[in-house]
């Protein structure tokens, strides 16, 4: 895809998803809709952009999420990166990454939706919203 046509597609996610939580009621916060939202982050995702103090950022790269409460992360931002992986931990709304190199750690609230691309496809998002970065991903189907 044509660098402009990811873009259009990156910002047409993030509008949709504003959109759609504007309007979204409240999040159901009972244990069994957290234990049912942790289910539904696990898999694999791709990164389709990236926000960075209001500006938006290219971003790629994976994310597996695996039921055991390991990840796989191979994120590039503007073409720095690399692979990286380590264990997670979900509490209610939040994503507790650690990395296995180093320990460092990075939390960011998450927030699962649906939004659809320029042809009309539906898809499954997940949006991390970290301190002074945020990511829009969406999933994968292996």
């Amino acid at each position: 895809m044509p660098s402009g046509s990811f873009l259009r597609f990156g910002l047409g996610l993030l509008v949709g998803l504003a959109l759609l939580f504007a309007c979204s009621g409240s999040p159901d916060k009972s244990p069994a809709a957290a234990a049912d939202g942790a289910n539904q982050v696990y898999g694999h995702w791709a990164y389709a952009s990236g926000e960075s103090e209001g500006s938006t950022t290219h971003v790629s790269g994976d994310l597996k999420l695996h039921a055991d409460g390991t990840f796989e992360d191979s994120r590039y931002i503007g073409g720095i990166g690399g692979f990286r992986k380590g264990t997670f931990t979900i509490e209610g709304e939040q994503l507790r990454l650690t990395f296995d190199e180093g320990g460092n750690t990075q939390t960011y609230a998450f927030t699962l939706g649906a939004a659809s691309d320029a042809d009309g496809k539906q898809l499954d998002t997940l949006l991390l919203d970290g301190q002074g970065l945020s990511f829009l991903l969406t999933r994968k189907g292996d």
